[in-house]
């Protein structure tokens, strides 16, 4: 009730800008001034996509978009999709905006399954068969150490199994291989790992992320791993 109260405070003082006739030139400006008449509005990044002539404003503590046409008359929340280039706009600028600290992230509590140059994390559900898809896309990708972090996220039975995984001998293989692992739990970083998820709004499995904090959503193919590597994305603004 309160993000939708703070939502109609920022569509109220954007339909002001018309009426008032408020010209602001730079994203800076229009930010500050949205701070300033809507105080209680957290803006966390702003940037004009001159693609889509719109204005795209992303709020603390959200992981919505707000759009915001470039006369400040429509406005609103939702994905966009390139559909000749067959490419998610929303989530690649988020993808761009949004970074996850890794120094508070304890290594020790994942398991590494690649060597190389580069460094990924990746948080999984041992439930989830699209994790495990993605570490076979991953281990195709070279120069790269990728380390596996358990997080279960996908129910009590989830979780059961992440302890009886991390307690294995081979943890990777107790992963991969599909039936509950054999073995007893013990003590296992688990409820650690699932407070990183939650302190960085993590929720959903597979979720990988790269050194410069950028977090990637779902499954995908080692040659889209391999360019958000080797290129990135749109950057801090």
């Amino acid at each position: 009730m309160r993000k939708a109260r703070l939502f109609l405070g920022l569509l109220l003082f954007l339909s002001l800008l018309v009426a008032t006739k408020v010209k602001c030139a730079e994203n800076n400006a229009l930010t500050e001034e949205i701070r300033r008449v809507l105080p209680q509005i957290k803006i966390k990044y702003i940037d004009y996509n001159p693609d889509l002539k719109m204005y795209e404003i992303l709020m603390e503590n959200s992981d919505t978009l707000v759009y915001v046409t470039q006369d400040f008359r429509y406005s609103f929340v939702g994905t966009v999709i390139d559909i000749q280039g067959r490419r998610n706009l929303t989530e690649e600028r988020l993808t761009g905006w949004k970074r996850v600290d890794l120094s508070g992230l304890n290594f020790k509590n994942g398991f590494q399954i690649t060597k190389g140059g580069r460094r990924v994390v990746l948080l999984v559900d041992p439930n989830c068969p699209y994790c495990k898809k993605l570490i076979g896309e991953i281990k195709q990708v070279p120069d790269l150490s990728a380390y596996v972090f358990l997080y279960p996220i996908l129910g009590p039975e989830s979780r059961q199994k992440s302890s009886a995984i991390w307690n294995a001998k081979d943890k990777e293989k107790a992963l991969l291989g599909g039936d509950t692992p054999e073995g007893k739990g013990g003590p296992d970083p688990v409820e650690e790992n699932l407070a990183f998820g939650r302190q960085n709004r993590i929720a959903s499995v597979p979720t990988m992320i790269l050194e410069d904090g950028r977090m990637l959503k779902g499954f995908m193919p080692a040659s889209q791993i391999e360019s958000y590597l080797s290129q990135g994305t749109t950057s801090n603004k």
